[in-house]
């Protein structure tokens, strides 16, 4: 068996936050031709989205106003009651959350009968503090291997490494015609200073091309700024809040491309939100950085480092917009490289 544990399982106003319910599916679907089961285990919060026959359900979710050691204790209680179901054999892919108390309870009960596989998308978060560091160094020879996003993450962490994007498509996602979009651009998904949306909607709705926002702000300050633009430009669309998957899929596809305006502090991490773009033949207009390296190389769409100078009308054009997306058509084939990559990683018997 082959579990995908989340074992902080973030809840805002009683939904998951992030993108730990999507990685999860995800690995799901990529994992289960190799796995006798692949399941997932989270906390309550996790039953919105999976069916009790895929979800092995963890005591604890955690919510933003809580206290520190409150958080801390869940983590921990959820990782005990993981471990306690898990045999002989079983392997875990722990999700990029509560890196802290995955390293404590792994120090303190890991076994090595099963396998233990971390996900990382960056170089810095799980070894952002000394007590991690220390961790990390006591736990590391409990740990099989980390899935992440460039080879410096293994590198960094010191253990073998599988480069693999933050999601796969596990089967060839269905397309569509450059026809009926509603807007030029859109923004989508959680809404943060460091992805540079105020910056990139002052920028694009300025100049005149339509622009749809689409996602929950975690600034005030933030949201205040959207709906003051908003107030001001005909040409701007805000649907703030959390988005139903059907309300998370309309804003790709109504879109002749997704905006990911990332500042310097942002740029270094991966990002799923590229990929649920691209999984639904959305193309990319991003800032140069070596995480959206790979649209310039498989000419998924435009990158650029200064928003104010790029040609908006010429890559908008219908001739550049259709070669966008027979370039994702054959960069998505791709994908199944990927998958088997990732499968033969987690599986292989020496890890």
């Amino acid at each position: 068996m082959i579990v995908v544990a989340d074992i902080n399982s973030w809840c805002v106003d009683g939904r998951s936050n992030g993108h730990y319910v999507p990685v999860a599916q995800n690995l799901m679907d990529v994992l289960c031709p190799s796995a006798s089961r692949v399941t997932v285990a989270g906390g309550p919060v996790f039953r919105q989205y999976f069916s009790p026959d895929d979800l092995m359900l963890l005591p604890f979710d955690v919510h933003p106003n809580e206290f520190a050691i409150c958080r801390k204790l869940k983590n921990m209680a959820n990782f005990l009651s993981l471990y306690r179901r898990l045999d002989k054999g079983d392997i875990v892919v722990f999700q990029a959350s509560a890196i802290t108390a995955v390293y404590l309870g792994l120090l303190l009960f890991g076994r090595k009968s099963i396998r233990h596989f971390f996900i990382q998308y960056s170089t810095t978060e799980g070894l952002s503090s000394w007590i991690k560091r220390l961790l990390w160094r006591l736990a590391k020879k409990r740990v099989s291997g980390v899935l992440c996003t460039n080879e410096d993450i293994g590198v960094k962490f010191g253990i073998a490494s599988c480069v693999v994007p933050d999601y796969i498509a596990a089967h060839q996602p269905e397309g569509k015609p450059f026809e009926g979009f509603k807007y030029d651009f859109v923004f989508a998904g959680t809404i943060t200073a460091k992805k540079g949306v105020v910056e990139g909607v002052e920028s694009l709705a300025g100049k005149g091309f339509s622009v749809h926002v689409a996602g929950r702000s975690l600034d005030k300050k933030l949201t205040d700024k959207l709906k003051g633009l908003e107030s001001e430009c005909t040409n701007l669309s805000l649907k703030l809040g959390y988005l139903e998957p059907h309300d998370f899929d309309s804003a790709f596809r109504s879109a002749k491309m997704t905006v990911l305006n990332y500042t310097e502090s942002y740029s270094q991490q991966s990002s799923g939100i590229v990929y649920d773009a691209l999984f639904r033949f959305c193309p990319i207009l991003g800032k140069r950085c070596r995480a959206l390296k790979f649209i310039e190389d498989f000419g998924l769409g435009e990158l650029y480092d200064d928003l104010s100078q790029v040609d908006a009308i010429q890559i908008l054009a219908e001739d550049k917009q259709r070669k966008y997306r027979e370039n994702i058509a054959t960069y998505l084939e791709k994908h199944k490289e990927y998958a088997d990559k990732l499968c033969a990683f987690v599986m292989r018997e020496n890890a």
